[in-house]
């Protein structure tokens, strides 16, 4: 990521949290032919979600603090 301006350490790590909730995206696509049960799917996706909520409340403090707060 560049700009002119310095970037704080926390946007640089939710970058890089976007292109590993991207990998993770297309591991779940690929589940489809992977053999696994239904059951383990299903795991696999809950996961996935709770793993992307909770990235998506670290962003929300970050650039909407009013929102998170009390």
């Amino acid at each position: 990521m560049y700009a002119d301006a310095p970037i704080h350490q926390r946007v640089n790590d939710i970058a890089l949290d976007h292109q590993g909730l991207a990998r993770i995206t297309e591991n779940l696509c690929n589940l489809e032919h992977s053999g696994c049960s239904v059951k383990e799917i299903c795991m696999y996706i809950q996961d996935y979600l709770n793993k992307y909520f909770d990235h998506m409340q670290g962003e929300e403090s970050i650039f909407f603090p009013w929102l998170t707060s009390g």
